[in-house]
């Protein structure tokens, strides 16, 4: 670890001797949630398909299509939010991206057909 100059202290010091402020543990919580919520939706989702099958008479090719589908939006929205975060911020574009997964997420349970599903998962993806 490098040192700093006489009466001045590195980076890594200063992170060191500061503790976290009620604000950053807020923003480390939420985030957190955030990420469980996706984890959950990935596995969730995985149970839901064979009751899909069963119920709508789908095939499993266009299950297989619809999961395919989902991971290229997830890939999409990453490079989407990056930029986008670069230019408006990275608080708006998680919120953005964390209330378009939760709107279409709870969509999932009004949905009827696969087509709806389908474009509601790929919006909850890009999310």
């Amino acid at each position: 670890m490098e040192t700093a100059a006489p009466g001045k202290i590195s980076l890594q010091q200063f992170i060191d001797r500061t503790p976290l402020s009620r604000r950053q543990r807020l923003i480390v919580v939420l985030t957190f949630l955030i990420m469980v919520a996706d984890g959950m939706d990935m596995s969730i989702v995985s149970h839901i398909f064979p009751r899909l099958i069963s119920e709508w008479g789908t095939s499993i090719g266009e299950i297989t299509a619809t999961v395919t589908a989902g991971l290229v939006a997830l890939a999409i929205g990453g490079f989407i939010a990056g930029p986008a975060a670069d230019r408006w911020g990275r608080k708006p574009v998680l919120l953005a991206g964390f209330v378009l997964f939760n709107l279409t997420t709870a969509g999932f349970g009004l949905t009827s057909t696969l087509e709806a599903f389908f474009a509601l998962r790929l919006l909850a993806c890009v999310g």
